[in-house]
């Protein structure tokens, strides 16, 4: 129902503390950030749902909004932003950074030390080879085996990954 709903909402429970949760996934990075952004504005509590089979490193830091889906690993001193996703059965590694509105879909495997840009999807099984660094607003395709650097803005697929487009930044 959007703002317009959710002020109706607010109006007809005047005082009540709610929690948020954005569950848009996919290649909508920076569209989960804005409406989490607006939540918090509006006094939401932004809710960090994870999983009871997650396992979750106790070293490891999670950021608000972020999702942590059944059976997913997030290892040692891994950093999650804010409005991330990881998703059923996807790993991340120990020391692997990902900024805000990451989504790391099902079965997709971060191995160590690898930094993955804001807003960036790594697709269904993708790999990603140990201290790789992967731009903001990067779409790794279904099951690519990146063993290179990716730069912001780029589309990869295949194994070895490799650019086939790159994305207007005003796609933002």
């Amino acid at each position: 129902h959007g703002k317009t709903g959710l002020e109706k909402w607010r109006l007809e429970n005047p005082g009540l503390k709610a929690g948020a949760v954005v569950a848009i996934g996919g290649a909508k990075g920076l569209d989960r950030l804005n409406i989490l952004n607006y939540l918090q504005q509006e006094g939401f509590e932004i809710l960090s749902p994870k999983h009871p089979s997650a396992f979750i490193a106790k070293d490891a830091s999670i950021g608000a909004g972020t999702h942590i889906l059944a059976q997913a690993a997030i290892c040692s001193e891994a950093k999650i932003g804010n409005g991330c996703i990881v998703n059923t059965a996807a790993v991340v590694d120990h020391e692997c950074i990902l900024e805000d509105g990451v989504h790391i879909a099902p079965g997709a495997r971060l191995a160590g030390n690898v930094t993955v840009g804001t807003c960036s999807l790594i697709g269904i099984g993708a790999c990603v080879a140990p201290k790789i660094k992967i731009g903001a607003y990067v779409t790794v395709g279904v099951g690519a085996v990146v063993i290179r650097d990716i730069p912001d803005y780029s589309v990869v697929v295949g194994n070895p990954a490799r650019i086939i487009k790159k994305v207007e930044k005003n796609n933002e």
